[in-house]
């Protein structure tokens, strides 16, 4: 029996705090007015593929851009909106795909591959 296994054994189970993911379809709307969200505010997605960060970055880079623009805030941040969009949805939708994918059980992942 490895140690990670006689850990585990060894653990309460009522002192194991367990936290499902959960899941927010994607927002089509992020703001009013002058008030935009940004990150996992606006498009929260399960940590599977590591790009939350990544995407809170991609809206910084991109908000700043439209925020140059010279557009009245009340454009530049629907304009923001529009060009993150499609991009945050496919990874948001990617996201909970392998998600789900990475909780098959060995019997079923071999019954769907023969």
């Amino acid at each position: 029996m490895s140690r990670l296994q006689i850990f585990l054994e060894s653990m309460d189970e009522n002192e194991i705090l367990k936290n499902g993911a959960r899941d927010c379809a994607p927002l089509r709307y992020w703001g009013k007015g002058a008030v935009t969200l940004l990150g996992d505010s606006a498009h929260p997605c399960r940590p599977n593929l590591g790009q939350g960060g990544c995407m809170a970055l991609e809206d910084a880079v991109i908000l700043a851009k439209c925020l140059g623009s010279g557009l009245p805030i009340e454009a530049a941040l629907p304009r923001h909106e529009s060009l993150r969009f499609h991009r945050t949805k496919h990874i948001q939708q990617h996201s909970l795909v392998m998600g789900y994918t990475g909780q098959w059980q060995a019997p079923l992942s071999l019954t769907v591959a023969t």
